[in-house]
């Protein structure tokens, strides 16, 4: 297995061993404070469902409301060790897609990145969500990071404005002479980047530039928008 296949396979695998001990439907209909329509369940639910769809390339939609909730919806009550199996069964053929490549998705992302931060991003939202913290400096995160600096500096483009975003390990995105520069360490910018911060929460990264002028280009940016209620992780 590859780096990239091996960082989605340490995703599913935290996951697995963060959840299957939430062995009671209360425990596991625990709600997600960064994706709030959601309990952890109903967030395995998606991965899975995810999982699913792109194998059998059912991407209409994606990664819209109404594809993630048919995800959901066909998988409730199921009880979450049968999701979990379903997904480390399914992991061969993703982690194929992965090293493989070449896949191009909706919005033009690449399947393989948006798979592995999709991924992360979930570990850290089901983390955040029972209070177990851990795996910040997991090379998925790292990843992740990419991805979604890569979205962020797009979007801001789109709407006529230019960011770029420094990484404290030396990673940069965006043009050098950009009207907005955010900086941080990977981990908290992952879950800025990635629609996990409120306005009033990224408003507070180390910012040059108006940050005001990036903001509503990341709520316009098609996939996350900042919650209106801060996340405390």
């Amino acid at each position: 297995m590859t780096k990239l296949g091996m960082m989605y396979s340490g995703c599913r695998e935290r996951v697995t061993q963060l959840v299957l001990p939430l062995d009671s439907m209360a425990a596991v209909q625990t709600a997600v404070p960064a994706c709030p329509q959601w309990s952890v369940h109903e967030l395995v639910a998606h991965v899975v469902g995810s999982a699913d769809d792109v194998l059998a390339g059912r991407l209409d939609g994606a990664p819209g409301q109404a594809w993630t909730a048919k995800q959901v919806a066909a998988r409730r009550g199921r009880p979450i060790a049968d999701l979990l199996a379903g997904w480390e069964a399914r992991e061969p053929a993703i982690v194929q897609m992965i090293e493989a490549g070449g896949h191009r998705g909706p919005l033009h992302f690449r399947l393989e990145d948006a798979a592995i931060s999709d991924a992360v991003s979930h570990e850290h939202d089901i983390r955040g969500a029972i209070g177990q913290p851990g795996a910040r400096d997991s090379d998925a995160v790292a990843f992740g990071v990419a991805f979604y600096a890569r979205n962020r500096v797009e979007a801001a483009a789109q709407s006529g404005v230019s960011l770029r975003v420094r990484v404290t390990d030396g990673r940069e995105f965006g043009d050098a002479d950009a009207t907005v520069t955010v900086t941080g360490e990977p981990f908290e910018l992952l879950r800025a980047l990635a629609g996990r911060r409120s306005a009033a929460q990224l408003r507070k990264l180390a910012w040059t530039g108006d940050a005001d002028l990036v903001i509503p280009a990341f709520e316009r940016a098609g996939v996350v928008s900042p919650p209106t209620h801060s996340i405390e992780e």
